[in-house]
């Protein structure tokens, strides 16, 4: 350690009399370095730091699994039998929907999320100013809000504390105010009011809705299973005593009341993003590999120039273990620089990602180099550093005592500066085919049918300032919006949908039906949506048979539906499906009526199936209704019609334009609204795509830092050579050998590094593509397509990086050579 110091300076030394090759090593080694510690930083904010709660490693959600496939909350009524359990700490109930939100700047739609009375207890994170909600609030109108509500809509008010506000109908008192950072249960801070739950005497809540989602704590000291094992127990007895049946907490379950689940808090906000990360995290330790081989090979090259003084050093008495520590130090030395500037460029690259994703994806607002990053930066460095030095280090203890070099030597290192490009090409071949397959699955998702045509249309959706305004109005509200927007300039058709795709709703009950004359099966059930008359045109959805709605489906008219292209293949067939009657069934345990719609309906079109939000998942059976045939009274009606009316217009208008029209008419036809959102139809669909297109930006990225890496290897390594079998070239010339052939004879050489790494990577495409399967869609996992795309660029780029050296070797003065001989 006392000699560190020197071999420090004496590297420094060294590099300065080589800026070009410190210069190429340290940039080399700070992409793989810099990718490598920004993905690190990645996992460790969102995998792996915990979140920012008290003791967050004991918060847990709870939730029930019904039918072996569909995770749902739980009744209002069996959340005490769940607070109760001596294994919880504390357990709180929540909900959280879109509400219109009076402050003296307007109203605008906010968040609101209704909390029972042990939700604070769970986070157990005091108010910023104010005080949280506790059981003793109860019915009173008071509200907390979140921090970035304060700051954004509140102007950081520091009297708010008391001031009111207007949550739907009912004025607020403001009582607390959250600190900044306080994203629970969500995983990014928002606009978020928190008000009392109210639940009525019937188990139901202000909206209607019977059930809610719950959080608890654990106890200190317990184990998450004998937990999850006490509180299946307790909800058994609750159904037991309710006379709804039993569940169960450890894998058996009964039909009604489903399976209780138990997840840490972490995991469940994480979980979509873990598979992604890691495969990423994985693609950036291939990028390393790809830049310590780079480094390997400098090193080679700049060795071999360095044999003659490595040999003098020996034999002034230099021992093989203080020409190994210098090596070994200078390679380290420029492989801390590169770490440097990845830290810039992983500091850059993280600020960018938070910057873009903070609000799409879990936690991304919390990205940040954490002391673990810097820890794998550094360790990183002196890993890729002792790596690098191997080779070089290798060929200089070989040449101790020796005071030249022997062109046999030159010949093992440049076999050895051969193998490593061809390690390159195969690691680069497997990652540039894994971001073509991303490319594929990208444009295979955007060609999707999407069972309408998207372009020029905007969806509208609005929220009732009362939330318990009566639905008879709502729907001469309806009837309003229609007949103005459908009369603005500029306006081709307009029409209302309850579950628009792509929504930020999807309003749709699902219900049992049986069709006359048809045998009726256990699990007979079709999702069903309102429309209106026009709803075809407007959103350009093509009819497969039949008719659309039109003026005179009114209310008395015979009820009609349309159905989706699988309600018919499923349960009809395609020949008979127009005049297909449908009735609605009950399913209802308490005796009371269920039924979506009292009437039989008849099919009088077939329509295309509908893509959704997840644009790979099947559709599921569909009848839509005219919504002037559903009454306003009727089962269901307040959650479909008055809950957020939603609205798509078709128009060639410029948005700005639309969107100015669209608020003048809203305000003259439906004052009691607020505009929850008006977005076109073509951006909501690009939203969905955002996390793939991410990552195929962060594949398509380390692809090609990878080629231009291998390119530069390719060029090192035939540079090193035609350096070294100069006078073997030259000698060649003179006995009668033309340019062409010393061309060939380095274009040979390219070629070989190339085929043996092509032969490698095309082979190791298929574990990589195993590991990324999951995200991929509409391609084979070996796809020959792709594969030989790649082929053929790494074969353009090797060409160009062969061309400079391939050119020199065809100016060698055989003269020369022979004279030197």
């Amino acid at each position: 350690m006392s000699a560190l110091p020197q071999d420090v300076r004496h590297a420094l030394r060294q590099l300065r009399r080589a800026p070009g090759f410190a210069a190429t090593a340290i940039v080399t080694l700070a992409l793989g370095i810099g990718a490598t510690t920004a993905m690190l930083a990645v996992v460790d904010s969102v995998l792996l730091r915990s979140v920012a709660l008290p003791h967050a490693e004991r918060l847990v959600t709870l939730s029930r699994l019904v039918k072996g496939e569909r995770e749902v909350g739980f009744d209002y009524k069996d959340v005490p039998a769940l607070a109760a359990v001596h294994s919880l700490e504390a357990v709180g109930s929540y909900g959280s929907l879109p509400s219109p939100v009076t402050t003296p700047d307007g109203t605008r739609v906010s968040y609101v999320m209704t909390t029972g009375p042990g939700f604070f207890r769970v986070p157990a994170v005091p108010a910023r100013m104010g005080r949280v909600l506790t059981s003793e609030d109860g019915h009173r109108p008071v509200t907390v809000v979140s921090d970035a509500f304060w700051r954004k809509t509140l102007h950081s008010n520091p009297h708010v504390i008391g001031s009111a506000i207007k949550v739907g109908a009912r004025m607020m008192t403001v009582v607390g105010v959250m600190p900044r950072g306080f994203a629970f249960p969500h995983s990014s801070e928002a606009e978020m009011l928190y008000v009392p739950e109210t639940v009525s005497a019937d188990g139901k809540d202000d909206h209607g809705f019977t059930s809610t989602l719950l959080v608890a704590r654990l106890k200190p000291g317990v184990d998450p299973g004998a937990a999850l094992s006490e509180a299946g127990a307790a909800y058994r007895q609750a159904g037991a005593s309710s006379g709804l049946g039993s569940g169960s907490g450890s894998g058996t379950g009964s039909e009604d009341r489903g399976t209780l689940l138990m997840r840490s808090y972490r995991g469940v906000i994480t979980g979509q993003e873990r598979p992604a990360l890691l495969a990423l995290l994985g693609a950036c330790a291939l990028l390393l590999l790809i830049a310590c081989a780079n480094s390997a090979n400098l090193q080679i090259a700049r060795g071999a120039t360095r044999l003659g003084e490595m040999s003098v050093r020996s034999a002034l008495g230099a021992g093989r273990g203080r020409l190994l520590r210098q090596i070994v130090t200078e390679s380290v030395t420029v492989s801390v620089l590169g770490a440097g500037l990845g830290l810039v460029l992983a500091w850059a690259a993280l600020a960018w990602a938070r910057s873009a994703y903070g609000g799409q994806f879990a936690r991304f607002d919390e990205l940040a180099l954490h002391p673990l990053a810097y820890a794998g930066s550094t360790a990183l460095a002196v890993l890729a550093g002792v790596v690098a030095a191997l080779a070089p280090a290798s060929s200089a203890l070989r040449a101790a005592g020796q005071l030249q070099t022997a062109p046999a030597r030159i010949t093992r290192g440049s076999r050895l500066s051969g193998l490593l490009v061809a390690g390159e090409i195969a690691l680069t071949c497997v990652l540039l085919t894994t971001a073509g397959l991303f490319l594929r699955t990208f444009r295979a998702l955007e060609q999707l049918p999407l069972g309408f045509h998207p372009a020029h249309v905007t969806e509208i959706t609005l929220m009732p300032l009362n939330p318990h305004e009566d639905t008879r109005a709502i729907a001469q509200t309806y009837d309003h919006v229609l007949e103005r927007l459908a009369a603005m300039p500029g306006i081709e058709a307009a029409a209302t949908q309850t579950s628009l795709p792509f929504s930020n709703f999807t309003l749709q009950m699902t219900n049992g039906f049986r069709i006359p004359g048809r045998p009726s099966q256990k699990g007979d059930e079709a999702s069903v949506s309102l429309v209106s008359a026009g709803y075809t045109r407007t959103l350009g959805v093509p009819l497969l048979r039949g008719r659309d709605f039109t003026a005179a489906d009114g209310e008395g008219a015979p009820a009609a539906a349309l159905a989706n292209e699988t309600f018919v293949r499923r349960f009809i067939g395609a020949r008979g499906a127009i005049g297909t009657t449908v009735e609605f069934t009950s399913d209802t345990k308490d005796g009371s009526d269920g039924r979506f719609l009292q009437v039989p309906v008849t099919i009088i079109g077939v329509v295309p199936d509908q893509a959704g939000s997840d644009l790979t998942a099947q559709a599921d059976p569909l009848l839509l209704l005219n919504y002037r045939q559903y009454p306003p009274t009727g089962a269901h009606a307040h959650f479909m019609l008055g809950l957020a009316p939603q609205f798509a217009v078709r128009s060639s208008l410029s948005p700005d334009i639309l969107d100015r029209e669209i608020r003048s008419a809203l305000k003259q036809a439906a004052p009691d609204m607020a505009e929850m959102r008006i977005e076109p139809i073509d951006e909501a669909i690009d939203a969905t795509l955002s996390s793939r297109r991410l990552a195929l930006r962060l594949a398509g990225s380390f692809g090609a830092i990878a080629l231009v890496l291998a390119a530069v290897g390719i060029y090192g390594v035939l540079a090193y050579a035609v350096a070294g079998r100069t006078k073997e070239i030259g000698i060649r010339m003179a006995l009668g050998s033309t340019r062409q052939g010393a061309m060939r004879l380095v274009l040979r050489h390219a070629a070989l590094m190339v085929a043996a790494g092509l032969a490698a990577g095309i082979a190791g495409t298929w574990p990589a593509h195993t590991a990324v399967r999951a995200f991929l869609y509409g391609v084979r996992l070996v796809d020959p397509l792709t594969l030989s795309v790649v082929a053929s660029v790494l074969l353009a780029v090797a060409a160009l990086a062969a061309a400079v050296p391939a050119w020199r070797a065809t100016h060698v003065d055989p003269m020369q050579a022979l004279r030197s001989e």
